[in-house]
């Protein structure tokens, strides 16, 4: 299916990845279809978007794989772990969560 038939396919309530694009920062974001507009525009949280893209914030459009929610969910979560503050967490679970790393504990 192309781009093109797989637009014409959306409905109000599917979900779509919506992907930022130039000098946007950030990953996809799942969302799901608000409105159409007759003109055949796409609304998400008051954002339209023609042809799968949006002109104003360059983000496009792109159906929703598993591999896309996998991708989406290692990012989240690599991201979050970094923002840890890891020397206010016990010593004790910092080696558990070392051990789930495969961190060997040095003495």
């Amino acid at each position: 299916m192309t781009d093109t038939e797989w637009l014409a396919s959306l409905k109000v309530g599917d979900e779509v990845a919506v992907h930022p694009c130039g000098m946007s920062f950030g990953y996809p974001r799942i969302r799901k279809i608000d409105s159409i507009t007759k003109t055949g525009r796409i609304v998400i949280g008051g954002v339209q978007y023609s042809n799968g893209r949006n002109r104003s914030n360059d983000c496009y459009l792109k159906p929703v794989t598993n591999k896309l929610r996998e991708d989406i969910k290692r990012r989240w979560l690599v991201d979050s772990l970094c923002a840890v503050k890891w020397k206010s967490i016990e010593t004790a679970k910092l080696e558990q969560i070392a051990a789930l790393a495969g961190i060997e504990v040095q003495p």
